[in-house]
């Protein structure tokens, strides 16, 4: 109903998808975006995502013991889960040579990405990061950069023992001694 609500509100046209990869999803719809452009699809795509808190989602979350009391510290060795709250994002993305006809600023340049799931457990990453290694290898080679290119990395970071230690291990796989 979102991009629904939205295309009405804003009279936008073309084809309109609503995606459900969880944490992924926004990240997932702005790859989606960039694929319709590279492939003619579309000339100009808005894309994010939002979530609202409900009771429902507070309660599957505590019933899997990963909430924190404490506000979420990813990566911290006092971590014990994450928070949840609300909040929305939403960009537009076009071509550079589309940009750079209508003289549009361009604030950051989509290069690649990579999606999986490694289906070992339903709540749980299998505990190599082996999966998570080769989907960020995956990405890297798609942007048609080395990995020392990277400056910045936007980890998931839950704050949960096991997907950072799982997380952890998969960034340090991938960038090696640049990880520290």
């Amino acid at each position: 109903a979102t991009a629904d609500r939205i295309a009405e509100r804003f009279g936008l046209q073309g084809p309109r998808i609503t995606i459900t990869t969880a944490c992924s999803s926004s990240a997932t719809a702005i790859g989606y975006g960039a694929d319709w452009i590279q492939t003619g699809r579309v000339k100009a795509v808005l894309c994010g995502g939002g979530e609202a808190l409900s009771e429902l989602t507070f309660g599957g979350f505590n019933s899997l013991r990963v909430m924190d009391p404490a506000p979420c510290r990813p990566f911290d060795r006092k971590r014990a889960g994450m928070s949840l709250g609300e909040g929305a994002a939403f960009l537009v993305l076009e071509s550079y040579e589309g940009a750079a006809r209508r003289g549009a600023t361009v604030y950051a340049e989509f290069l690649g990405y990579a999606l999986g799931g490694e289906a070992y457990h339903m709540t749980a990453p299998e505990p190599g990061g082996r999966r998570e290694a080769r989907i960020m290898e995956e990405a890297i080679a798609e942007s048609g950069l080395s990995p020392d290119a990277i400056d910045a990395i936007n980890a998931h970071g839950t704050g949960t023992p096991l997907n950072d230690k799982v997380e952890s291990l998969a960034i340090k796989k991938v960038f090696g001694e640049r990880a520290r």
